[in-house]
């Protein structure tokens, strides 16, 4: 590492495994019945993309798309796992 570096990376300031991951068993995650209505309304979405493209309303490359990211938000409130 150079002398005159920007950033110099001491022992204080390594950031933790759950930090990089995002999770801490410190931290609070807020009110479990918000992120169950939350699920409910992710999950309503997708199903209403599914049954509008299956019935040929929505373009299918453009719904795919969506899904991706209602899904992988979904996945994220339920810590990975997502119901069926």
């Amino acid at each position: 590492m150079k002398k005159n570096s920007m950033f110099k990376l001491r022992s204080g300031n390594k950031p933790s495994m759950s930090k990089l991951a995002g999770v801490s068993p410190m931290q609070d995650n807020g009110n479990d019945e918000a992120k169950q209505q939350k699920i409910k309304e992710i999950e309503a979405n997708i199903a209403k993309i599914k049954a509008d493209m299956s019935a040929g309303k929505i373009n299918k490359v453009a719904a795919m798309g969506t899904l991706q990211k209602l899904t992988e938000q979904l996945m994220k409130l339920t810590g990975g796992k997502v119901p069926n």
